[in-house]
């Protein structure tokens, strides 16, 4: 096993901003490597101020798998009175906090907030939980939740070695022209965590619906056969979209989505890469160059030398 077997980045404070909307994007904000596997359980609904009465039930397996990160991520949209403020989340009976939205989309009407909470606790352990988002108290009210993710990273020694790369933001789609492309990059937090081979991606998307239909989705400019991915594929409202991609050793990976009209926003992107192999060339040349020094030293060693 390497030594970057088990290797975890986390930037945003473990996911959670509290600070003044910035540049709207999808950065990666989190990273592991090593024996990890990641789960999202995402819906959508009829948009409205709220989300309440939905269920997620991750499954923590196998026995001694231990949860490394989970997190609720959802986007709302600046309404005329609405939208943009404080919103509270809870899963089950756990309170998550009342939180600004960590990013937003400032340069178009209506613009997209993203907002994420830290969700272990609860999600410590297998279960049922009711995820509930709404203004906090004294808040602007929200204007349109149109579903929610939660993302589970585990890790467990019989896991496959993998690097999740996870992007997280929000980048609003459709609004400006019938053809519009919209991009994100997966960086490296850890240094020589991505490496190249058969991978997946994950994208959860918020207010797509079919009405105007025919988004293409590509990875490293490559298009990937999605049909429908993005008209509500979770049944209203939004879209989670998996899809088996080549991967690029490196920083070097990239998914686009271009839309025809249709008016939604990106909020996640997750990258499930192989991890590179063990640099053994550089073993090897080592040992070679200590090997050639060894015998310069035997050659130049005086017969006399090392007598008594």
């Amino acid at each position: 096993m390497s030594s970057a077997a088990f290797r975890v980045a986390v930037t945003l404070g473990c996911l959670i901003v509290q600070a003044s909307p910035g540049v709207a994007t999808l950065v990666t904000t989190a990273q592991f490597s090593g024996h990890f596997n990641v789960q999202v359980h995402a819906f959508g609904q009829a948009c409205g101020s709220s989300i309440s009465g939905v269920n997620v039930s991750p499954v923590i397996g196998p026995a001694g798998a231990t949860v490394s990160s989970a997190f609720l991520l959802t986007g709302d949209f600046l309404g005329i009175n609405s939208g943009g403020g404080a919103l509270a989340a809870s899963l089950g009976i756990q309170s998550l906090g009342t939180f600004s939205p960590f990013t937003q989309d400032p340069a178009l009407n209506p613009t997209s907030f993203a907002y994420i909470w830290n969700a272990n606790p609860p999600v410590n352990q297998s279960g049922t939980f009711a995820v509930s988002v709404a203004a906090g108290l004294g808040q602007i009210p929200a204007n349109q939740l149109c579903g929610a993710a939660l993302v589970v990273v585990t890790q467990h020694s019989s896991f496959q070695l993998r690097t999740i790369t996870i992007n997280t933001g929000t980048l609003t789609i459709g609004d400006n022209s019938p053809a519009e492309m919209v991009s994100t990059s997966f960086s490296e937090l850890i240094p020589n965590a991505i490496g190249s081979g058969v991978g997946q991606l994950l994208l959860f998307t918020l207010a797509d619906d079919a009405f105007n239909t025919g988004e293409q989705l590509a990875f490293n400019g490559q298009p990937l056969i999605a049909p429908g991915a993005f008209d509500g594929n979770l049944g209203v409202n939004a879209s989670l979209v998996v899809q088996p991609v080549n991967v690029n050793a490196g920083p070097n990976n990239s998914a686009d989505i271009t839309t025809n009209g249709d008016f939604f926003s990106w909020n996640m992107a997750i990258l499930n890469s192989p991890i590179p192999e063990p640099a053994t060339g550089s073993l090897v040349l080592i040992l070679a160059l200590a090997t050639a020094a060894s015998r310069r030293a035997r050659l130049s060693r005086r017969p006399d030398q090392g007598r008594a």
